[in-house]
């Protein structure tokens, strides 16, 4: 009998026919266990449905607490949990009673892409909210205030830009009333005598 070191030839064949099948089942994607199918809206687009929870403390603004966007990781927690305790400390005062304890059992910031993120605003680098400039506050406000009226005429039955009947307030003041001019003269003696 033929050998291949301390082996039968034909137990080496065997070894290797083996191995070539592994590797064309390796190889071939359709012998592979299928994954698991993505839930799909009946628009074909992945669907969101079901329950999505956070728990996580995240701030609009950096503070001087957080300074940095990203924070490490043994600092993170330490961080979160000061700031909502402050914050849980203002809803005892009587805002909501289940919100202190829902602040108190936060897991920290955020992670995102591994790291913990403490706040929203990432540009600019000192993350803080910009002020609003006139030009900003101007495209901001114009349309509002073009909702505003519309749903304004909408609750008094009219159509937007209608203008409502004028209301002209009474100035009538009587004879013996302090004269609105402001002399501290009745009314009579100052300027009610030329009426």
């Amino acid at each position: 009998m033929k050998t291949s070191g301390d082996y039968p030839v034909w137990v080496a064949r065997i070894a290797a026919l083996l191995m070539a099948a592994a590797l064309a089942l390796a190889a071939d994607p359709s012998s592979a266990r299928p994954a698991a199918a993505v839930p799909r809206a009946p628009d074909g687009h992945p669907s969101l449905e079901g329950v999505w929870a956070s728990n996580n403390y995240l701030m609009l603004e950096a503070t001087s607490k957080a300074p940095n966007l990203i924070v490490p990781e043994s600092e993170a927690k330490a961080l979160a949990a000061a700031a909502a305790e402050q914050e849980a400390a203002g809803f005892e005062r009587g805002l909501d009673p289940e919100a202190p304890a829902m602040l108190r059992a936060l897991d920290g910031f955020p992670l995102v892409r591994g790291q913990r993120h403490s706040r929203l605003v990432v540009q600019p680098a000192d993350g803080k909210d910009p002020a609003m400039t006139i030009d900003t506050a101007g495209t901001i406000f114009k349309p509002t205030q073009v909702v505003i009226e519309a749903f304004d005429a909408a609750l008094s039955g009219r159509r937007p830009g209608e203008r409502q009947g004028t209301i002209v307030a009474s100035t009538k003041v009587g004879r013996n009333e302090p004269c609105p001019c402001g002399s501290g003269k009745k009314f009579k003696k100052c300027h009610g005598e030329a009426a």
